[in-house]
């Protein structure tokens, strides 16, 4: 027993020594040396990003989309939609597939927001049905796949088309093949043209794509709503439900006409022809052209069942000049925006206004187009903030310009802007103290002023502040850290000083890029 005794010991005694030799530890005094910590310092090159993207092209047989999953290198501040749209126009690289969008359609712009993606294509032919219809379903669940907006609104030179006549609305990812989402548009659409005749009476179900605002009363961001009313309606009486819509709001957003705004008289349509476009007579690079000055002679009209190119038109509304206040660019915006967008072949929006003296006025001088307020549309983005014991920061939404919602610099100007709520502001650091931002690879590289160390510790060491002072610069660094990572394909974010590497403020190496930490973000 004690023989066994002795080799226990004996086995622990050259366990332990086993044990410091692995951890570099002998009996001196001898400390650990100091890792070497890596001197590398992200360039800034072109700025690009990049996703595998699920591109929706045609099957050889024509019937179904198939996924043609891709990596899609593209420039930073460039929305994914955008991207992986132009790479569907650009055709498929497996041969057995087929283009779903004509390959002589260009691809103008897109406009993502809250809840619907603007796709704006021009053509100098009009489609085929079929064509039309595969397009706008390709890019549908090509938008959906890459950005997660589940509804798109497609423009054929800067106008909406129509369906044997009557309004698509907005379309969403479809749920069946190709194939049979054709046959059962066809069927529907089919019978409500039939209904014209015999009078019998059929109600369309249609999303429809409204525009409210934000809080500061300055964007325009896309809600969808479901319209339901008798195919019997005119384009005027549809115009008119979708201007009752707007009255009506929504819960998330703030309205966009004043309460007391009226409609005088019925809204009325009338040809495009010999009517003025306001501030834009010619347009502009980015601009969509007038529908007939594609091609001399027009956009050519080819065999197209069902699908319709009216002759290019302006809605005109007559409105009591309201006396709540209102937001003059705001309430046109909305207006023109949610019409154009929904109902076919309409080119703008004139308004005219009375006032309580009964006199008649344009209120700008000609028409609206969507393209007078391309640059109002805004996107939700996240910015985090900390609450104020310091535990967790606020995902909060806030709305910023489809542009700059992917620009990491506008972002972070954000986070600085303010206001928080709920959470807490950051008042020692403003956008004045940024000297870059850039993106490399799937890292957001931000580059402060000199003098951004000094400013962060003596922000930690401050007697006062509504944050305890042991938690003020890891809420710091992962408020920037956690705000730009909400950009798709950036996973971390890497800090600099006037160019040069940082070290440890206090707690938190900089010397690194960082990852998101989605443990102390909290939505609201």
């Amino acid at each position: 027993m004690k023989a066994m005794h002795n080799k226990l010991k004996a086995l622990a005694a050259l366990m332990l020594a086993g044990m410091m030799l692995l951890c570099g530890c002998d009996s001196g005094t001898e400390t650990m040396p100091v890792m070497e910590l890596s001197s590398h310092v992200p360039q800034k090159g072109r700025e690009e990003a990049a996703f595998t993207a699920q591109l929706y092209f045609l099957s050889d047989d024509g019937l179904h989309l198939s996924v043609e999953e891709r990596e899609i290198v593209y420039d930073g501040g460039m929305s994914r939609a955008e991207a992986a749209v132009q790479a569907l126009i650009d055709g498929p690289q497996n041969t057995v597939l087929r283009y779903s969008v004509p390959g002589d359609m260009a691809l103008q712009r897109v406009e993502a927001s809250h809840e619907a993606c603007n796709i704006y294509l021009l053509a100098s032919h009009m489609p085929e049905a079929r064509e039309w219809l595969t397009a706008r379903a390709a890019i549908a669940a090509t938008v959906f796949a890459c950005e997660d907006i589940a509804a798109v609104n497609l423009y054929l030179n800067g106008m909406a088309l129509g369906y044997y006549g009557r309004p698509l609305g907005a379309m969403q990812p479809i749920a069946t093949t190709l194939d049979a989402y054709m046959a059962g548009l066809q069927q529907e659409y089919k019978e409500i043209a039939q209904s014209a005749v015999t009078e019998a009476g059929i109600y369309e179900n249609r999303t429809a794509t409204l525009y409210f605002t934000d809080s500061t009363n300055t964007l325009l961001i896309a809600k969808n709503v479901t319209l339901n009313y008798d195919s019997s309606e005119s384009y005027q009486a549809i115009a008119a439900l979708l201007i009752n819509k707007l009255l009506s709001g929504t819960q998330e957003l703030e309205p966009v006409l004043p309460e007391d705004f009226e409609l005088i008289g019925p809204v009325s349509i009338q040809p495009l022809k010999g009517q003025e476009q306001t501030d834009n007579n010619d347009p502009e690079e980015g601009d969509s052209p007038h529908p007939d000055a594609i091609l001399p002679g027009g956009t050519e009209q080819g065999e197209n069942p069902g699908v319709d190119r009216g002759e290019p038109s302006i809605i005109t509304l007559n409105i009591r000049e309201p006396q709540i206040p209102y937001d003059i660019d705001v309430m046109c915006g909305a207006l023109t925006l949610t019409l154009t967008g929904f109902i076919p072949d309409i080119q703008g929006v004139a308004i005219n206004m009375t006032g309580s003296d009964g006199r008649t006025k344009a209120v700008s001088t000609g028409y609206y187009t969507r393209e007078n307020f391309s640059h109002m549309i805004g996107r939700i983005v996240h910015i985090a903030y900390p609450d104020k014991e310091g535990t967790v920061l606020h995902r909060v939404p806030r709305a910023m310009t489809s542009v700059d919602s992917y620009d990491p610099r506008h972002i972070l100007g954000e986070l600085f802007a303010g206001p928080a709520e709920p959470g807490v502001m950051y008042t020692h650091m403003s956008d004045e103290d940024i000297a870059d931002v850039y993106i490399t690879g799937g890292t957001v590289v931000v580059d402060w002023k000199q003098g951004f160390e000094k400013k962060l510790r003596e922000y930690i060491d401050r007697p006062e502040g509504s944050i305890p002072a042991d938690k003020r610069e890891r809420m710091f660094i992962y408020s920037v850290v956690n705000t730009l990572t909400e950009l798709e394909g950036v996973s971390r974010v890497w800090m600099l000083e006037d160019g040069k590497k940082l070290g440890s403020i206090n707690d938190v190496y900089l010397g690194n890029a960082l990852m998101r930490n989605p443990g102390i973000l909290v939505d609201d």
